[in-house]
């Protein structure tokens, strides 16, 4: 059966992964030991889990008095509501009740699905695999809140918690019913976001890939989705939700992925109540256009690459399907409008941040849509008015949050310069601000707009799931400085650079409405990102720009983390 081939294939890959980063060595995968492990005399601490070596947990590996210590200081000593049907220790309780009062509260920022809310703890009390993996994405989003200073000790045990859920995961492999597959997605969808935040994308971008790819053979062919309260959608469709989420972030951050989920909803002509009954779900059903539009972007790239040195025109396919999104994103606004007079009297801080990050993913999404079929990139020089309202509508987001910046905390790590941890500390893993800026910064060849959307991501460093704002400045400034080279001069480039987002008139931002836009032949028409492993990994850009002779020239470069530097490998 092809799901369990799947199966099997994840679960390899998972401890594939998972097992070699306790000794930080490279596993032979080896069995029933590894044999690497057993040329050097040590117990094998992966697979000693299940089976291969003595036990689970090496005597090396035992945590330290001071460790214990550190952990039971910093312990909720609530218990939560219900534990799970399990034996767990007390560092483990201690990770499950920080779960449930901060890490299911923060990570999921201003939407907070019910995947977060009520899925992972409903899973979790009856299924190991998703405990251990709770567990392990708990005691990351820890560490980095309030450091220990036994991190190797933190890191040994989210790595045991890691090997603890693939262990449980065996059962549902060799079953590959239905239910089995829910937990295995469900504890795929842990360790991507669990290896975003701890910076290891490629090793979640594996993970989602994977998954895709399961839940791609168990879905149903039916393409039409009622809008519906979220609290009506089975488990099936909040796995499905979120994975369609992370895609898109992925996307977003133009991640070249081969396998685009086959589910793309259509909006009903109209919704009962004429409008959303929740910020979540109004966020569901753009996410759901934002798909389309990819994939109508991805249909029409795919038309372009015929042989054939001249543009080719939309087919009318594909103009139908952008007819079709336009009628329901102008569906979609109706009801977004709707809710927000139904409930103009909120004053929620919550709610209104909400609200003003999905204006911002609306008017980006009218952007892309518009040039989804575009034959040149010229044609985003007619949406300069919607980048500059995603600019100002991002500067709203930024004045509404920045009188909460100052915490206490905060304060006390800027100044003990310990900006890995104020960093850290306001990481989300859903979509917030950084895609539309990206996107801007990109796209937007007005060159004091698109410095304008750079600035803004300088002023906040976090993550959004796979989006890192730091690497999004650097690849953003990185093509900016592509496509300008050799056409500003030094005076005017200076100049540019200048300008202060938050200080306009001080910076004269007014005097360069009349600065030329670069032309065609400068700009690059695609960019693909292979972002680093880890702290000490490279990122790989590379950028297509279309030639004289009408082909596709291409520029790859790399850049250092470590010493951030750039260097150019190819062109």
């Amino acid at each position: 059966m092809q799901v369990s081939h799947t199966l099997t294939y994840l679960y390899d890959t998972f401890l594939s992964i998972a097992v070699p980063r306790i000794r930080k060595v490279k596993c032979d995968e080896g069995f029933p030991v590894c044999h690497r492990c057993h040329a050097t005399g040590r117990k094998c601490d992966g697979y000693g889990v299940w089976g291969g070596g003595e036990n689970g947990q090496s005597q090396h590996l035992g945590p330290s008095k001071q460790s214990v210590a550190v952990q039971t200081r910093r312990c909720f000593m609530t218990p939560p509501r219900e534990l799970p049907r399990t034996s767990v220790s007390f560092n483990e309780k201690c990770c499950l009740d920080w779960f449930a009062h901060r890490t299911a509260i923060k990570l999921p920022g201003v939407f907070a699905p019910d995947f977060w809310k009520t899925t992972l703890f409903q899973v979790s009390i009856n299924e190991p695999a998703v405990l251990h993996a709770v567990i392990a994405l708990s005691s990351t989003q820890r560490r980095y809140v309030s450091p220990s200073d036994d991190v190797n000790q933190e890191d040994i045990f989210v790595l045991q918690q890691y090997s603890q859920a693939i262990v449980s995961l065996q059962a549902h492999r060799l079953r590959a019913n239905k239910a089995s597959i829910h937990v295995t997605l469900i504890t795929c969808l842990v360790f991507i976001y669990m290896e975003f935040l701890r910076g290891h994308y490629r090793t979640g971008l594996i993970h989602l890939e994977h998954g895709l790819k399961l839940l791609q053979q168990i879905q149903d062919s039916t393409n039409v989705v009622q809008i519906v309260s979220s609290k009506n959608l089975s488990i099936e469709e909040r796995v499905t939700g979120m994975f369609r989420r992370i895609y898109m972030q992925a996307r977003l951050f133009d991640q070249d992925l081969a396998y685009l989920p086959t589910l793309l909803p259509r909006l009903r002509t109209k919704d009962e109540s004429n409008y959303f009954t929740s910020s979540s779900q109004a966020r569901q059903c753009l996410e759901n256009l934002l798909l389309r539009i990819v994939d109508l972007q991805d249909r029409y790239r795919q038309l372009q690459l015929s042989p054939t040195s001249q543009p080719v025109p939309p087919h009318s396919a594909l103009q139908n399907s952008q007819a079709d999104i336009i009628e329901d994103l102008n569906i979609w606004f109706e009801m977004h409008t709707s809710k927000l007079s139904k409930h103009n009297k909120s004053t929620k801080f919550l709610h209104t941040f909400a609200r003003k990050l999905l204006d911002v993913y609306y008017t980006m999404a009218n952007i892309m849509l518009a040039t989804a079929t575009r034959t040149c990139e010229m044609d985003y020089d007619k949406h300069t008015l919607s980048f500059t309202s995603i600019v100002n509508q991002s500067l709203g987001l930024y004045e509404l949050v920045s009188p909460l910046k100052l915490t206490d905390q905060n304060i006390i790590a800027l100044l003990q310069h310990d900006l890995r941890r104020f960093k850290s500390t306001d990481s989300i893993v859903e979509m917030g601000w950084i895609p539309g800026l990206y996107y801007t910064a990109i796209k937007c060849r007005i060159p004091w707009i698109r410095r304008q959307a750079i600035q803004l991501l300088k002023s906040t460093s976090h993550k959004e799931g796979i989006a890192d704002s730091t690497l999004a400045v650097t690849i953003a400034e990185k093509v900016m400085e592509i496509e300008e080279q050799d056409f500003y001069d030094n005076e005017t480039a200076a100049a540019l650079n200048g300008i202060d987002i938050f200080a306009p008139e001080e910076s004269g931002i007014h005097q360069w409405s009349t600065v030329v836009p670069l032309p065609e032949s400068h700009r690059i028409q695609d960019v693909k990102v292979e972002l680093p492993e880890d702290a000490e990994g490279q990122l790989r850009l590379t950028c297509y720009r279309n030639q004289d002779y009408g082909e596709l020239g291409m520029i790859m470069c790399a850049y250092d983390v470590a010493t951030q530097s750039w260097t150019r490998e190819a062109t």
